[in-house]
């Protein structure tokens, strides 16, 4: 005897990413204008986000073993892979945020203090990407500069962390991006023909002009 079963609709897991390195620094300034943070967001080496989820990488290294790691398998230079503060959105997260200030131009103290706050802010930006509320995937976010209050009171997380968010949002909509879509076994999934890599095809690209600045907001 024949039997009809009732099948849902197939579950597409998207993903946001960047092609290219932003064009311009961006930043954002907390509610109370006594702090700004500025960055910029650019693909991460072919493999690396791969390395991260698949733990051959792990942020809980020390300084010096995760600098060993990036300088020999990736060639970064060895201040940059020593000032790694996080991968996003959680510990194997495909995405890394690194402090790329100098100390000439910044406090790293007063920086240092907002340290995590700001990690918060990379991961709750890199879990929720300001395209479709998707993961962002691949992405490296550099803070080029932060102005950071002398006063506890006025560096707060509720300063800090949805500042830190925004400034993602803004470093990642400065850049050619798209949405990725993962591949399945039951081909489920048809996307435009367009690169593929690592089983994530790239269905579409936008450009920033094309991105609603609400989004911010």
């Amino acid at each position: 005897m024949n039997q009809l079963f009732p099948v849902a609709d197939p579950v597409v897991t998207f993903c946001e990413t960047v092609v290219e390195t932003s064009s311009l620094k961006c930043f954002a300034e907390t509610p109370n204008k006594k702090n700004k943070i500025t960055m910029i967001a650019e693909p991460l080496e072919k493999g690396l986000a791969e390395d991260i989820e698949n733990e051959v990488v792990q942020i809980t290294w020390n300084r010096k073993k995760l600098g060993e790691f990036f300088q020999t398998k990736y060639d970064w230079d060895l201040l940059a892979a020593r000032s790694i503060w996080a991968f996003g959105p959680d510990a194997t997260g495909p995405n890394i945020l690194v402090d790329d200030t100098l100390p000439s131009e910044v406090d790293k103290s007063l920086l240092g203090s907002v340290k995590d706050s700001i990690v918060q802010g990379f991961q709750w930006g890199t879990r929720e990407g300001p395209l479709c509320d998707e993961l962002i995937r691949n992405v490296k976010f550099k803070i080029l500069d932060a102005v950071i209050a002398q006063e506890p009171l006025h560096r707060g997380g509720g300063q800090i962390i949805p500042t830190a968010r925004r400034v993602v949002y803004s470093a990642f909509l400065m850049v050619r991006t798209a949405l990725c879509v993962t591949e399945t076994d039951a081909r489920a999934v048809l996307a435009p023909a367009g690169p593929k890599e690592h089983g994530w095809h790239v269905c579409c690209r936008i450009c920033p002009k094309d991105v609603s600045l609400n989004r911010l907001i």
